[in-house]
């Protein structure tokens, strides 16, 4: 368990880092969460590598998440002949749907999006390669759409395809999205990333459709669209999590909007006590360099001081060259980001009177930072009481002991929060006990030390949240 750093890390596994050996470097250096990508690989493969970490983590006593992001309706290119094509500023190309590239048809480009034709008219922009490439529309066919390239690139099979204020709403949960849900629900993941979300309706519709399937993950709402900011309380309130999906974001509203929009994510997340993850390009020259550039540094630490709660690396691990050094990076990064003092105080001004839990939490986190405590002890079933605390950001460590395998992990997205398996508590006083010996066995404090401990009371039900208890651990060295 990495106690040096608060944030926490998911990162995504490809051929780059599915190696047993690499998955348990990157387990060993801090990995919280792994992400394995559904629009790629095959369900052999996300088994096997589920299997491994699984194999992994009971053999290194470190607990390891399982996020699937599931494809959602993004619209991408198909396989180019060559596996790349060469697109130059100037040049016309044509966009064609229902069919692969073929041999005599190889300046074309095939896309997965049946009803492109329908979605675009003359004049309007498609983007490539997360907006790195840029078409204009220049004229339409039945099944062909002819396009000049604004800015070229090289344009890779399979690479994503964006048109801002699409026309057509896409459901984020197609066929084939519910299918890859249920190959996920029978590999036990703990977190589903919905993709493309645009309301909360559609996080209702996969939660309910996750528990008629007997599971139990966690629901991260990718903010992408334009539609969701506009709906983005809602969003947040519906979903368990959410993400910060920065590329097709960037395509949606401009690069330049996405710092502001960043910020406003992350602070609705805060106030609604979800765990929020910031996700794309933190690291992207370390795929092919092994040193970071100053602006990525930057933008690791900006997103920890905006209070994000996780940050997620893509490309760097997945099929980069140093999917180990990079997470370090990231590790070191956002150590150093954690030591610039953040207005702690500030989030006390947000808790809600009339819910007993963030009072609690907010109680917590305060008699922490007044007397000096070393640690908050959160004895939890649900995970709620642990996730309360940690929305008020302290600056000591969140110890959340859980009897569920499933909240552990789960919890393990939540920044500052370091999870435990402990038997079930059946009563008050076996609160008090596990907490004092585990607190003490594992070193998050010692004897003569002020502990704050906030739990609900075991004859309760799940997520109560009503004891709040200072405790100076075996000593009367302090008052």
């Amino acid at each position: 368990m990495n106690r040096r750093v608060r944030a926490k890390t998911v990162c995504t596994i490809g051929p780059a880092c599915s190696d047993r050996s690499v998955l348990r470097r990157l387990i060993q250096s801090g990995l919280n969460v792994a992400r394995l990508n559904f629009s790629h690989g095959t369900l052999q493969e996300h088994t096997e590598v589920v299997q491994e970490i699984r194999r992994l983590t009971e053999m290194l006593k470190m607990p390891v998440a399982v996020l699937q992001d599931l494809p959602g309706p993004k619209i991408r290119v198909g396989t180019i002949r060559g596996g790349s094509k060469s697109l130059r500023k100037g040049e016309e190309v044509t966009l064609t749907v229902g069919k692969e590239s073929k041999e005599e048809e190889s300046e074309e480009i095939p896309v997965d999006f049946p009803q492109l034709p329908q979605a675009v008219t003359e004049g309007d922009s498609i983007y490539l390669a997360d907006g790195a490439i840029r078409l204009r529309v220049l004229e339409k066919e039945e099944n062909k759409i002819l396009c000049r390239v604004v800015v070229g690139g090289t344009l890779l099979s399979k690479k994503g395809l964006n048109i801002p204020n699409l026309r057509i709403k896409l459901t984020p949960l197609s066929s084939k999205d519910r299918d890859a849900l249920l190959q996920g629900l029978k590999l036990d993941v703990d977190f589903v990333g919905l993709s493309f979300v645009e309301e909360a309706e559609e996080l209702l519709q996969a939660k309910s459709l996750i528990k008629e399937h007997g599971g139990r993950a966690a629901v991260i709402a990718k903010i992408e669209r334009k539609q969701a900011l506009n709906r983005l309380d809602a969003i947040v309130d519906a979903a368990d999590g959410v993400m910060v999906a920065r590329g097709d974001l960037g395509v949606e509203i401009g690069v330049a909007k996405v710092p502001a929009a960043q910020k406003r994510i992350i602070r609705a997340s805060n106030s609604a006590g979800k765990p929020v993850i910031t996700a794309t390009q933190l690291l992207e020259t370390m795929v092919q360099n092994p040193y970071p550039t100053r602006a990525e540094v930057a933008d690791i630490t900006t997103a920890i001081l905006d209070g994000t709660d996780a940050l997620m690396l893509s490309e760097e691990t997945a099929v980069g060259r140093y999917p180990v050094e990079v997470l370090q990076v990231l590790l070191n990064v956002a150590q150093e980001a954690e030591k610039m003092p953040t207005p702690e105080a500030s989030m006390f001004n947000h808790a809600s009177k009339r819910d007993v839990k963030e009072a609690m939490g907010w109680m917590a986190s305060w008699a922490a930072s007044q007397l000096k405590a070393n640690v908050i002890v959160a004895p939890t079933r649900s995970g709620l009481t642990a996730l309360q605390v940690s929305k008020r950001r302290p600056s000591i460590p969140i110890v959340a002991l859980t009897p569920d395998i499933k909240i552990l992990k789960q919890l393990l997205l939540a920044r500052g929060v370091y999870p435990y398996l402990v038997d079930e508590i059946q009563s008050i006083d076996d609160v008090f006990r596990e907490v004092e010996d585990l607190v003490l066995k594992e070193r998050w404090a010692s004897e003569g030390d002020r502990i704050v401990i906030v739990a609900g009371d075991p004859a309760e039900p799940p997520g109560t949240t009503n004891l709040l208890e200072v405790r100076v651990l075996k000593s009367s060295k302090v008052n």
